[in-house]
């Protein structure tokens, strides 16, 4: 049988009774691959901020995603929301589930304790 490799330009030519092994190892590479190529994507497009200022200048330069200290991931966090909006112009798009920070810091937006990563960003 034969099958495309995980780069779209290559046949392989598999036995057939090899053919189930065979693509669970092409899946898991191209797993591999694409989080691979979405880390990368991450680290160039996201600058951790510490502060308002910062992530306001982040944003300003139009660059991608502010990752910032945030008091909360649930509805509380509107008010935090809505600062951060009206200082950057940017919006909390969201938070990594499970993602540690620091204890010791404060939010970026309201000064209380940080219990997540906030990313901001502007919408176009």
């Amino acid at each position: 049988m034969s099958l495309r490799g995980t780069q779209g330009d290559k046949i392989l030519d598999v036995p057939v009774a090899d053919v189930v092994v065979r693509i669970k190892g092409l899946l898991t590479e191209i797993d591999t691959n694409l989080r691979t190529k979405a880390q990368a994507i991450h680290e160039r497009k996201v600058k951790t901020c510490m502060s308002m200022q910062e992530a306001m200048a982040h944003l300003a330069a139009g660059g991608g995603f502010a990752r910032v200290p945030f008091f909360s991931d649930t509805r509380e966090g509107k008010d935090g929301d809505k600062i951060i909006h009206d200082k950057t112009g940017g919006e909390v798009r969201g938070f990594v589930p499970g993602e540690a920070i620091d204890a010791n810091l404060t939010c970026v937006a309201t000064g209380r304790p940080a219990t997540v990563w906030a990313y901001v960003a502007k919408s176009y």
